[in-house]
């Protein structure tokens, strides 16, 4: 899958933003280690893989990348353990951002 280009700034914003400062910084390097940037649609989940935007995991994607990564592994019964093992980091990393505290700005 081809990567698509990312956005210079967010048109609905005025520029220096969240998105110019930090999101498409982060998005940058993202593709440099050959991640794959995906433009969203806010009326359209299934453009960006799941089928809600409840979704956070993008199962079928990650289940996939750990049958390349593990490429005698093509059993679905030993991809469960890889797939279960990241969702539950990831979910965890997302009750940590959300306790009290996390997210603020630090004044100087």
């Amino acid at each position: 899958m081809a990567t698509a280009p990312i956005p210079e700034a967010d048109p609905e914003r005025d520029d220096p933003n969240e998105f110019t400062r930090v999101e498409r910084p982060l998005l940058k390097e993202l593709v440099a280690m050959d991640w794959n940037f995906v433009p969203g649609d806010l009326e359209y989940p299934a453009k960006t893989f799941r089928p809600s935007f409840r979704e956070t995991v993008l199962e079928p994607r990650l289940k996939a990348a750990s049958r390349h990564i593990n490429k005698d592994d093509h059993d679905d019964e030993l991809i469960k353990p890889c797939v279960s093992g990241s969702k539950r980091l990831y979910l965890g990393i997302v009750r940590d951002v959300r306790k009290p505290g996390c997210g603020q700005r630090i004044q100087q």
